[in-house]
């Protein structure tokens, strides 16, 4: 006996996909503005960093004495580096040029260091055990630091000065270009860029091998050792899903697959496939099962009853 279904029901169902689609258009807009970021995670990481941190007033004093601390140091710095003595900031730091010794570059470079140095700190005094919302803080806040470095602006930067000056601003004049052409690449049909002189086979990915294995999210190439005498063990490589498998083989010059294939490796590398809209539903446990599970899978068949060293490279190494 058959039961009829009611119209309300249907309706439901029908409901169902226009709501997933609605919610993935809108989930798309918003990445395309946060750069992918989705902000109510970073937002509830940050809640918890800040609650934490409330229930700690030694850590807050901490903090605070700490602040009085650093900030005094600066302002000293600052005072003997207004003499003309040379102050050179850490090298560490990543402003290692003689040219961030000079007043009063060495004090934009010693501020930000400092800063940054007590940004580590209050992450840490915040955070309780790590977790996925510590880690998604200490990103973003590791983005937030980098980008307001001083290396980052033209009149802080003191090499990016003495560029100009030795160009006639000509260096200026080739980065405003190439920000134009990144934004009208942006813009909705926007032109794609062009390939340029890059053959790959030819100018990159230039490391002989061979495709052993494909599925339909990702081909496996297999490169023979280069020396009489071959480690046992094989290498598999997981490049970052939103990169060309040769990022680890640009040139013979510039390519991991090269070097270890010279030094007797039997070395894998997993090639993605570039996803279209039919696509859309791959998840993670795709990435995984159809990616890195079923390269494994492979490699262990090439070369049975042997360990296999994984690398992953750049997101690759979340798989």
């Amino acid at each position: 006996m058959s039961v009829k279904k009611s119209r309300s029901e249907e309706n439901s169902r029908e409901e169902t996909p226009r709501n997933e689609d609605l919610e993935r258009q809108l989930r798309a807009q918003l990445a395309a503005v946060t750069g992918g970021l989705a902000p109510e995670d970073y937002t509830e990481a940050w809640w918890s960093w800040y609650f934490n941190l409330t229930k700690q007033p030694d850590k807050q004093l901490s903090l605070v004495q700490s602040a009085f601390e650093k900030t005094l140091e600066t302002w000293q710095f600052a005072a003997r580096a207004a003499t003309g003595a040379a102050m050179p900031p850490d090298p560490s730091s990543g402003f290692a040029d003689p040219a961030w010794n000079v007043w009063p570059f060495n004090v934009y470079a010693k501020s930000y260091t400092t800063w940054a140095a007590w940004m580590r700190e209050a992450l840490a005094a915040g955070s309780a055990a790590p977790d996925k919302s510590a880690a998604r803080l200490r990103f973003a806040t590791q983005q937030w630091v980098d980008a307001a470095s001083p290396a980052n602006f033209l009149q802080t930067n003191p090499e990016i000065l003495n560029k100009t000056v030795a160009e006639s601003g000509q260096n200026l004049m080739r980065g405003l270009q190439n920000w134009l052409e990144d934004a009208q690449r942006l813009l909705p049909g926007g032109r794609t860029p062009k390939p340029g002189q890059f053959e790959v086979g030819k100018d990159v990915a230039v490391t002989p091998g061979k495709v052993v294995f494909r599925n339909r999210l990702i081909e496996v190439l297999q490169y023979a050792p280069q020396t009489d005498s071959v480690y046992a063990e094989p290498v598999l490589i997981t490049p970052a899903w939103i990169m060309k498998y040769y990022i680890l083989d640009l040139s013979p010059r510039n390519s991991l697959v090269r070097y270890l294939v010279e030094k007797g490796h039997t070395a894998f590398v997993i090639s993605w496939k570039n996803p279209t809209s039919a696509d859309r539903d791959v998840g993670m446990d795709d990435y995984v099962q159809l990616g890195f599970k079923d390269a494994l899978d492979v490699v262990n068949r090439i070369v049975p009853n042997r360990k296999v060293h994984a690398v992953g490279y750049c997101i690759g190494g979340t798989c």
